[in-house]
């Protein structure tokens, strides 16, 4: 558990810019406290044309659970 809150909390050494433009859909919670929200913000900045959404009084997992039917059409489309 350890390792993993520490692989969230730190950024990733990949290059976010050969991500495909408008592919990815960044969604984060206001109240997340496994993973910053600076991270959703910094990775929605690095993507080509990503989609970040900030639901306000989420966290990690509310955040899934009670948007599945928006998920759902994002993923149908």
């Amino acid at each position: 558990m350890i390792q993993e809150k520490k692989l969230f909390q730190k950024g990733w050494d990949l290059d976010l810019s050969k991500i495909p433009s408008g592919v990815l859909h960044i969604w984060h919670g206001t109240v997340d406290r496994n993973s910053p929200i600076s991270n959703a913000y910094k990775n929605a900045k690095a993507i080509p044309e990503a989609h970040l959404e900030i639901f306000e009084n989420e966290g990690h997992y509310s955040l899934l659970f009670n948007h599945l039917e928006k998920l759902g059409e994002i993923l149908s489309s």
